[in-house]
Parts: C-alpha cells; structure tokens; sequence
C-alpha cells in the first residue's frame, strides 16, 4: 500500500531515460534508446557502460529518508530500512541498504538515484535500467571524466560503481547490455541479442533433455514450448533473424541426439517417423500425438522482426491526460501475444537433413 502510494508520485518526477522497475517502461525501451543515441554517425561513440556495486545493499539510509521528506508512510519506510534480517539464528542489523525482495525496494533504489539524466546535462548520452547504466560521450576524455563525476555523484547515497562491471568501449567494438550485444558496424548500429546468453539458453535446454531421458515427447513439447516463446519474444524486437535460425537448428539436434538415445536399436528413418512430422511445409518438426491432439514444437525460426516503439519522454501511465495514449500502447503488445505466423525460413528443412 506504502508503494502504491508513493510510486504515482515519483513516476510524475523520474527522469525519461529511467526504465527498471517502472509501470510501462521495459528492457524494450532502454534497448531502444540505446539505438536513437547510437544510430548512424551519432557523434557520441565512446561509452561508459556501467553497474552498480551492491546497489540493493549500500544505499544510504539518510539520503533516502531525507529525499522522500515528511510523506505519510515515512515511519514505516524508515523502519523497513532499519529492520535487520536473521541468518543462521542470529540476528544482523542493516545500516544501509534496502530490504532484499521487498515490493518496495526497486522504488526505493530509483528514489536514490533519481536526478543523475539531469546532473549529467544534455552532453551526454544517458539510458539506466535499474542498476545498470549507459552513457555516451564525444571522445574518451570526456568519457572518463563522465565516469569520475558520475562516482563523486554516488557517494553521498552510499552506492558506487562496480570496478570489475564497469568499461569504457568504443561503440565500433561494441558492449553488452541487458542481454543484448550493441554495435556499431560501418556507420549502422545493430543491436543482437549477446552471445552468451544464446549459448547459456541452450545449454539450459540441453540440461534438462539430459536429466529427463525418458519422459514422454508431449511432456517435452509443454516444457519447452512457453520456454522458446517467451524467449524469442524478449528478442524480436532487434536483429535476430540469424540467431533465431541458429536456435532452432541446435534445438533440433538436441532433439534428435535425444530420440535416438531413447531408442538405440531402431534405425533413423523409424526414429524421424515416430517423432518428426510436417507442420507449415518444414518436414522435420518435432512433435507428438495424444488421442485426436498432435502438439507440435514452438519454432523460434517462425518468429518474425517486430520494432520495438519506445515510450514517449518522461509519459507515466498514471497521467490522466495520457490514458488513451497508454490505451493504444496496449493494444499491439496484446495483439502480438496472439499472433501466430505461417511462414518458415527455407533453411530450416536443410539444417534437419543436415545431422
């Protein structure tokens, strides 16, 4: 309740390049600001690509309470701060910090950092997402300043930058951002989702096909399934087209490895009949029949390129004058939830014949 009341305050204060933990803002949006100061010959190509040490941990209980002033809930803001926690039948008192997992806590991190888009100015290129954070400068003189007053900024709430997390890059070589690997590459910046987390993202799949030997294909369908979906839909939004090809071949290798462990006397063309089927005109889609139902495995590869369209400025979903503006916000996110497409990428069936 504490929460609900304050954040509708806050949200009408939070700078616009503020996107973690807000009502309306995602990774989408930081990713996409990104891009508008990255885009073409942008004349800000050095950045700072930043984390916070321990932020949830450090912030300074003083600066939060003197920055929320005299609201009501003050007190219980206060003694949430102060509560300690108990580990191991002892309990540890907390100085500084936010409550680890409270609703209120992301809140209150934003309070603490909220003002550093305008102490930065306009000569800077800014985008933070939580406790991470992007800033673009004209050369790395000034990127390295940026970085020294960005710290002195930090001190008084408690929080500094983490010195292991913390780079300055040339956007020709490219950072690591919120999953995403962002580059620029002869004048055009590209945003693709980072290598290690394709590679992490597999590797999970084929865990659990490992540890699950002999469940039934259906059983794998539904546990894969909402998986890939949600997957592919966090990185529709940028240049996936390869990648999502490059998933969907592994996903069916793995696959196949799998059947054909499962049935080591039975020779291929028996394995692919069992379990490979035609869906959409791709001959090799992983499958499997209950009763009248055939389910089906969600192909990646079917997954289309959908931009994604940033929110406006500072807009705050509690502002009455911009009720329909959030109403038609809404409503192409709801409709590509329901979307499905008919069109398979050609070299899907090739990948397939190709183990």
């Amino acid at each position: 309740m504490v929460k609900n009341a304050m954040e509708p305050s806050w949200e009408a204060q939070f700078e616009s390049n503020s996107y973690g933990f807000r009502p309306g803002r995602s990774i989408h949006d930081a990713i996409t600001q990104c891009w508008i100061l990255l885009a073409g010959h942008r004349q800000r190509p050095w950045i700072l690509d930043a984390d916070l040490k321990s932020a949830f941990d450090q912030i300074s209980h003083n600066h939060v309470l003197d920055t929320i002033g005299q609201m009501p809930g003050r007190e219980l803001v206060k003694q949430w701060l102060a509560a300690g926690y108990v580990e191991a039948e002892m309990f540890h008192a907390t100085e500084s910090g936010a409550p680890q997992g409270g609703v209120i806590s992301p809140l209150i991190l934003n309070i603490a950092l909220h003002g550093l888009q305008q102490h930065l100015g306009q000569r800077f290129g800014y985008v933070r997402y939580a406790d991470d954070l992007v800033v673009c400068a004209r050369s790395r003189e000034d990127i390295e300043a940026v970085r020294k007053t960005i710290e002195e900024w930090l001190k008084p709430r408690g929080l500094a930058l983490h010195p292991e997390k913390t780079r300055i890059v040339h956007i020709n070589d490219g950072f690591n951002f919120l999953g995403f690997f962002i580059r620029r590459y002869k004048g055009k910046c590209l945003i693709k989702p980072q290598k290690e987390k394709v590679l992490g993202f597999l590797a999970g799949l084929s865990l659990w096909l490992d540890e699950h030997k002999q469940i039934a294909a259906e059983n794998v369908i539904s546990h894969f399934n909402p998986i890939l979906r949600g997957w592919s839909n966090n990185y529709c939004h940028v240049v996936s087209k390869q990648v999502f090809s490059y998933v969907t071949s592994r996903i069916f290798k793995m696959l196949w490895k799998w059947c054909m462990r499962r049935h080591p006397k039975k020779g291929k063309d028996w394995v692919r009949r069992k379990y490979f089927a035609s869906h959409y005109n791709v001959k090799w889609t992983f499958h499997a029949s209950r009763g009248e139902r055939t389910f089906y495995l969600y192909n990646v590869a079917y997954v289309p390129i959908d931009r994604h369209i940033k929110v406006k400025g500072a807009a705050s979903p509690d502002d009455p004058q911009l009720q329909e503006y959030w109403r038609l916000r809404r409503e192409p996110r709801a409709a590509r939830r329901k979307r499905t497409t008919k069109t398979p990428p050609p070299q899907v069936e090739s990948d397939a014949r190709a183990v």
